[in-house]
């Protein structure tokens, strides 16, 4: 919804129909209205629900074919998908079987890592699109390289529309900051029992000198140990539900250091100033790697709870460079001028 919001309303501005559907892969409903009502979007053309238990590629089955027999009426349409969800992938194969030309933002994305479900999806997609979205030009080398690119003109570099919604966001400055945001979930730090303790007991650690908001993402509470829900409430830690897009922004604008797996979350923060903590041993955002406020800590390499320690007490003391990378915040301009160019209004 986040990417969804700029590009929906610079497709307006060209006085373009549309529509948006809800897989329901996303299933907090008080959530999912925070989100509408804070970017200002109409509710979804159709909410619909998936099993949330089933396993992904269930779950993929069943929005795709809810997704074909919502969009079947249509004899023809252009279906933007975003990023590397279930959702994504789902849409993706919907627009094929319908035979609908597809669109891709935030094509060209890799991080390498072929273990992780957003990478498979990214693969897929991006083979399965006539049109795509490069948020950087590397995403788009790596599209040419992997032959996937049906026609010059209709692959582009147009930018980060993440950075679209930032482009008049004022975060405090250096020396105002404090604390720590903390958001986990991915399998590998999660559904791993030694690598969920050692990042529990390395935030533990941080919470002792310093303010730490860990927004509480359900796949972790869900499987941590009565032992480690202790652990955590006994700790200097405030825990918090997840929250809207709006209040996220407004605590990784303040704080120090963001600690994190998420790959929106990451550019997020670069994107507002803040050095960012990637437990991860990877990124699609390869460009972020220019900031020194920007480092991974991959949670098999030894020692890396110590290291990430070291690392947030030196960016709470040193300014971060946070080179531009991703455009100038008009990149869903861009997608809809491209829209029109590709499909001139008759």
């Amino acid at each position: 919804m986040m990417k969804l919001a700029p590009v929906w309303n610079a497709l307006a501005n060209k006085k373009l129909e549309q529509y948006w559907y809800h897989t329901g892969q996303h299933s907090d409903e008080l959530l999912n209205a925070q989100f509408v009502t804070e970017l200002f979007l109409p509710m979804p053309t159709k909410q619909m629900a998936v099993d949330l238990k089933a396993d992904n590629e269930t779950r993929v089955e069943a929005m795709t074919r809810d997704l074909v027999q919502e969009l079947a009426p249509w004899k023809h349409a252009v279906l933007l998908v975003y990023g590397d969800t279930l959702s994504t992938l789902a849409g993706a194969r919907a627009a094929k079987e319908l035979g609908f030309v597809l669109v891709h933002v935030e094509a060209g994305l890799r991080s390498g890592n072929f273990s992780m479900p957003e990478e498979a999806i990214r693969i897929e997609v991006d083979r399965l699109a006539d049109v795509h979205w490069c948020p950087s030009q590397a995403a788009l080398d790596y599209l040419v390289q992997e032959g996937v690119v049906k026609h010059a003109s209709s692959s582009v570099v147009v930018g980060d529309v993440m950075l679209d919604v930032f482009r008049e966001y004022e975060p405090l400055p250096h020396r105002d900051r404090g604390g720590l945001v903390v958001t986990i979930h991915r399998n590998t730090n999660v559904d791993d029992s030694a690598n969920r303790k050692m990042w529990l007991d390395a935030v533990c650690r941080l919470a002792v000198d310093r303010v730490v908001i860990w927004s509480m993402h359900h796949r972790w509470w869900s499987v941590a140990t009565n032992e480690e829900r202790n652990q955590l409430r006994s700790s200097k830690v405030r825990l918090a539900n997840p929250v809207g897009h709006e209040q996220m922004l407004k605590w990784c604008a303040s704080s120090a250091v963001v600690v994190t797996d998420s790959g929106g979350l990451q550019k997020e923060s670069y994107m507002l100033g803040t050095p960012v903590a990637i437990l991860r041993k990877e990124t699609e955002w390869l460009e972020l790697l220019a900031s020194d406020g920007v480092e991974l800590f991959d949670p098999l390499e030894p020692g890396v709870a110590d290291r990430l320690v070291k690392w947030v007490e030196e960016r709470e003391l040193i300014p971060s460079n946070f080179p531009p990378v991703y455009g100038q915040g008009y990149a869903a301009k861009a997608m809809a001028d491209h829209f029109v160019e590709l499909w001139p209004k008759s």
